[in-house]
């Protein structure tokens, strides 16, 4: 028969397999993907954005995060919120170059589209994902709709506005400054002052909101010039003066 002690440190293997069973269980309750154009085809039918990871075989980051974050039970309930498909950029480059990813992991969230509605670049650790998952709306049916007809209609001042204040709205305002600096190159936006300031106020707006002081400067600074002795200047005003507070403090 084998010594006690023998005996004991067979168990406590046995104890520490069963112990760390879970996170090996919760790794697997991601589902990834592999296409865009499949959990495209879910996003239009359920809602759900999509989160892309790009990575690779040979990122330690990517690894560990697998091993210490995708495997957190928490993380794999936040994920379901979410539509997660995974890109390995060796093997789908051409994905990789649409979106400019040049450092792996690169989590990038989709529209049903494949438009960028935001990006992360590195690793994260287990609450900040927790955290940004949270942040993220949970149905973009309506980001799609609006999508798909700035898409069909691409020179369409007021289809990319009504794209950037959905995105305002829900709080996605790097993409949102994308669609309405669109919207100012418009034919429509370059004959009309009145919108154009409009338009580049909200760009400010949006910058104040991430606690971008500088860059929300110069946009009320360039709305103020569209919008003098028009009835919007004066909240435009207000708003300039709270981000040169703002700025002042930082």
């Amino acid at each position: 028969m084998p010594p006690a002690f023998l005996i004991n440190a067979a168990a406590m293997l046995v104890v520490a397999a069963l112990t760390a069973a879970p996170a090996a269980g919760a790794a697997s309750a991601i589902r990834w993907d592999t296409r865009i154009d499949r959990a495209a085809d879910l996003s239009r039918e359920t809602g759900k954005p999509i989160l892309v990871e790009f990575w690779a075989t040979w990122c330690e980051a990517c690894k560990g995060m697998d091993e210490q974050v995708y495997s957190d039970p928490s993380v794999a309930e936040a994920m379901r919120k979410v539509l997660p498909v995974r890109v390995d950029v060796d093997r789908d480059a051409s994905t990789a170059r649409r979106y400019n990813v040049s450092a792996t992991p690169t989590l990038v969230l989709v529209d049903a589209s494949g438009d960028e509605l935001f990006r992360f670049t590195g690793a994260l650790e287990r609450t900040p994902l927790v955290e940004l998952l949270r942040e993220l709306p949970v149905d973009i049916r309506r980001i799609n709709q609006l999508a798909a007809t700035v898409a069909a209609e691409k020179s369409s001042c007021s289809s990319l506005e009504a794209f950037a204040r959905e995105l305002q709205r829900v709080s996605l305002f790097v993409a949102s400054n994308r669609y309405y600096e669109r919207a100012i190159q418009t034919d429509d936006a370059r004959r009309d002052k009145a919108l154009s300031g409009r338009l580049r106020a909200a760009v400010g707006e949006n910058y104040a909101a991430l606690q971008r002081p500088q860059e929300a400067i110069a946009w009320f600074e360039k709305a103020l010039r569209d919008l003098r002795g028009r009835p919007e200047e004066a909240a435009v005003q207000i708003s300039l003066q709270r981000v040169q507070l703002m700025a002042n403090r930082k």
